[in-house]
């Protein structure tokens, strides 16, 4: 709570604002009574493995527009990963707060009980990583071992309530029921004329990859890239292929579209396993990066003790790069996002 008011929280990323979004917001507003909104938001790339359709700002002025009052950005090393490690970074947040109430999100099965109950299952790890190979989603495997159908948003919500248990975070998890009549994001995009794409970004992994044949630089060294996936990749290093082209070739039976996706971002971007080790898998984040709060509730910020920044200015830099030592994590989020803004303001 802020000075007894009622604070609640939703886990996005808005790819692009619609209509699921905004009753989240009015189910906060109206039977919670929610006082204030905070909005864990992914920035320049998302979690399915591709780079965000409508700018990380803009986005977040939609939110505030909307009755947000408070948009913080979800380091992108954690958006481009499991369901797992995206939930752990957004709770990771919402703890770092310390005054959420509430955390909101969409589920299909809308039975918050019954996600407890997925969550405390313990899944047997052998079985999982042999399904897992034979190139069975997370979802699927998951929704046989529960004998229930559960989606990419139930998913989350398990991973979200795991998270909230694993960093003892004091906060009630509520869920509300997803309106499948509504038009969803895959929906939107698909009649969207995109600014970006993943293949806007086609020469610069070209660039790394063919730097890294020529100095013999392993990557399995990044992020996600296990020793197979490293081989395939190497096989069409020096090739001057569009991205599109690239997953094409890497899309086997036992990978899924997505995670080849996140892997070659994961190159793109830099990201190597032992950055990734180094902030504990979205435990340990350094900087809360605010993209956008309302001008009437800025008196939220005197409640937020850790270290936070508004967005990449000039004037944020310079705070960060006068700390004694700058963090990976940081300079990888700055990076991506000026690699993003170069090309979607073309």
């Amino acid at each position: 709570m802020i000075e007894n008011k009622i604070v609640s929280a939703l886990i996005c990323e808005c790819n692009p604002f619609h209509e699921g979004h905004k009753k989240i917001i009015n189910y906060i507003k109206n039977s919670l009574k929610s006082d204030y909104i905070v909005a864990i938001m992914s920035g320049d790339f998302v979690q399915r493995g591709e780079p965000s359709v409508v700018d990380k700002y803009e986005r977040a002025n939609i939110l505030i527009e909307n009755g947000v009052d408070l948009v913080i950005e979800i380091p992108v090393e954690m958006v481009l990963s499991s369901a797992k490690y995206f939930a752990t970074a957004s709770m990771a947040i919402i703890k770092k707060l310390k005054f959420v109430d509430n955390v909101v999100f969409g589920s299909n099965i809308n039975d918050i009980n019954k996600l407890k109950e997925i969550s405390n299952k313990n899944i047997d790890e052998k079985t999982y990583h042999q399904k897992l190979k034979l190139g069975m989603p997370h979802s699927k495997i998951l929704s046989e071992i529960c004998n229930i159908k559960l989606s990419p948003n139930d998913i989350l919500g398990v991973e979200y309530i795991k998270a909230k248990k694993d960093l003892n975070l004091d906060v009630n998890m509520i869920c509300i029921k997803r309106d499948e009549n509504m038009k969803s994001a895959t929906e939107i995009r698909e009649h969207m004329n995109l600014k970006i794409t993943l293949n806007s970004f086609s020469d610069y992994l070209n660039q790394i990859l063919f730097f890294n044949k020529k100095n013999n630089i392993p990557l399995n060294s990044y992020y996600s890239v296990d020793e197979n996936l490293m081989h395939s990749i190497e096989k069409d290093s020096t090739k001057n292929l569009s991205f599109d082209s690239r997953i094409d070739l890497l899309n086997k039976k036992n990978r899924t579209v997505a995670s080849v996706k996140r892997a070659l971002l994961h190159i793109l971007l830099n990201i190597k396993e032992n950055d990734v080790k180094k902030i504990e898998y979205g435990k340990k984040i350094k900087y809360l990066n605010i993209l956008n709060i309302k001008p009437s509730s800025k008196n939220i910020l005197k409640y937020i003790k850790c270290k936070y920044i508004f967005g990449f200015t000039k004037k944020e830099l310079k705070k960060i790069f006068s700390d004694k030592k700058v963090d990976k994590s940081t300079l990888t989020n700055i990076y991506a996002t000026d690699l993003y803004e170069s090309i979607y303001k073309k």
